[in-house]
């Protein structure tokens, strides 16, 4: 009996690849569209100080922007994206022991960015409620840091398969994917640091 040829392989999907690309297209333009409020809330906020004659300061009296600890947290967000290339470069190599490392000190670098985050929080001492600046502020950075934790999940999930050998040389669209998350985390940072923590 004559049998026809195997078929050919299916092409492989890029499912996770596409979707973290989806993914991070929401995730800058609901960034853009909090940092567009942020600006607008402010600039309102110091025209009423200016045509009631007060002094024109967006921060609430006596409360000063730290400034080591976000300048620290946009070198973190600059050395875990490039950890998060390596971790793609290493995998395209099939180099998984490196592939890991990259990843793990990715992780590191969310968990150090997160701690100072809170440092940032604790220094301030204002209220969720007690000035525009400060509902503006904890609306903002909470909600990067919401991202923040998805990206420390999407680390530990990725390191996981991948000490396990789910990617290699020739499949590697979650590292990457892993990548490409971690890119619009420094690029959303960035825009935040910029807009937040440089422009007062």
């Amino acid at each position: 009996m004559l049998a026809l040829p195997p078929a050919p392989a299916p092409e492989r999907q890029h499912s996770l690849l596409v979707g973290t690309s989806f993914g991070v297209a929401a995730g800058a333009a609901a960034f853009a569209g909090l940092l567009g409020t942020y600006l607008v809330a402010r600039e309102r906020e110091l025209d009423r100080l200016r045509e009631a004659g007060e002094v024109v300061r967006f921060l609430p009296n006596g409360v000063l922007m730290p400034e080591i600890a976000p300048n620290i947290m946009l070198s973190i967000f600059l050395g875990a994206s490039l950890m998060a290339q390596w971790a793609v470069y290493a995998t395209r190599r099939g180099d998984r022991r490196h592939t890991a490392m990259a990843i793990v000190l990715v992780f590191l670098f969310g968990l150090g960015a997160l701690n100072l985050q809170v440092v940032v929080y604790r220094s301030l001492e204002v209220g969720l409620t007690s000035s525009p600046f400060a509902t503006l502020f904890y609306g903002v950075t909470g909600a990067f840091m919401i991202a923040l934790l998805v990206g420390l999940v999407f680390a530990l999930v990725t390191a996981f398969r991948s000490l396990g050998g789910r990617y290699a040389a020739t499949d590697t669209d979650g590292v990457a994917a892993f990548a490409l998350y971690w890119h619009f985390l420094t690029f959303a940072f960035c825009a935040l640091w910029l807009v937040v923590y440089v422009n007062k």
